[in-house]
């Protein structure tokens, strides 16, 4: 049965992507900083909701594949020029390498979710004791925080991957504790997880200013971690609240399930918003709520049209 739950924390994932990428109306503003802070472990985390025991054999790996890896090529070969140097750099499939392939960068979030999805199927499989799950989002973090950085990135994001892990473990960890609670429970959740996200100001990230976690551009990494998971158990909360109440949410329930189509869709988007802004002066809220509706909403009717002709650009099977 599906948890409409994780497709509400999936929706609000994305769309805080799509408002921390409209740099035009929110560079010089703490929103970018604040969704930076958490947004990328939140998809991760959101993975590991729906978990279980399960051996990790051929057809569980053809299925990752086929909705994970295959995409990702996809995606990255049709934002980039067709050159045998440029598909090198998106076969390696890091960050850095999309980057000099001049393919969207933001793909490298496919193949560390992969990865991370194998690793944390191993430890859920194999130590099925919650305290060993604990220890190993404990190992998993620290040697991915520590891990000596390399100029192009790890091939596949490996070194990305072993934070996606201990972000998915904690998910599943979470869901187990958590799944039956009150919705007085999932409020105070909510609010603590919310004032602990506040904490990103003292966070300082030398290298880019803000969270990058495809580079591992993460601070201090206590303060990572401390903000990181207070997201996430913020957007559960919240999640958890709206999948409580008495009307479903369709129009959430399908963003979410559709992340993977709108992640890879808009930015062309926001550019083009862009545009258009430069030659209207409106105050900076305005073109960021105006931005982030309109990107959606079209990015939503690109989804309707990969379903029906190119399913497997989103993760799907006809």
């Amino acid at each position: 049965m599906r948890k409409a739950y994780v497709d509400y924390i999936k929706a609000i994932g994305i769309i805080l992507v799509i408002i921390g990428h409209i740099n035009f109306a929110n560079s010089n503003l703490g929103i970018k900083g604040w969704i930076y802070s958490f947004h990328m472990p939140l998809f991760f985390f959101s993975s590991g909701l729906v978990m279980k025991s399960a051996v990790v054999d051929r057809t569980f790996l053809s299925k990752k594949v086929k909705t994970l890896l295959l995409p990702f090529v996809l995606w990255g070969l049709i934002y980039s020029e067709l050159t045998i140097k440029n598909i090198a750099y998106i076969v390696y499939g890091s960050y850095d390498t999309l980057k000099r392939a001049n393919s969207l960068t933001s793909l490298w979030f496919l193949p560390a979710m992969f990865f991370g999805i194998v690793a944390a199927q191993f430890v859920i499989t194999i130590l099925n004791k919650s305290y060993l799950q604990v220890l190993s989002i404990c190992i998993l973090g620290m040697v991915g925080i520590t891990i000596p950085k390399y100029e192009l990135g790890y091939p596949w994001c490996i070194d990305v991957s072993l934070l996606a892990a201990a972000f998915i473990l904690l998910g599943f960890l979470v869901d187990q504790l958590l799944y039956n609670k009150s919705k007085i429970v999932m409020f105070i959740f909510f609010a603590v997880g919310a004032a602990g996200t506040m904490m990103f100001r003292f966070n300082v990230v030398q290298e880019n200013g803000y969270v990058l976690m495809a580079r591992r551009y993460v601070g201090n990494p206590f303060l990572f971690f401390v903000v990181s998971i207070c997201g996430c158990l913020m957007i559960y909360g919240i999640s958890k609240l709206l999948d409580n109440g008495k009307l479903e949410n369709k129009f959430l329930e399908f963003v979410g399930s559709n992340t993977l189509a709108i992640f890879a869709t808009h930015k062309p988007l926001i550019k083009i918003c862009e545009e258009i802004f430069i030659h209207i002066s409106l105050p900076w809220f305005v073109e960021l709520v105006c931005t982030t509706v309109t990107v959606l909403v079209i990015s939503c009717f690109l989804v309707v049209l990969i379903n029906r002709f190119i399913p497997i650009l989103n993760g799907k099977n006809k």
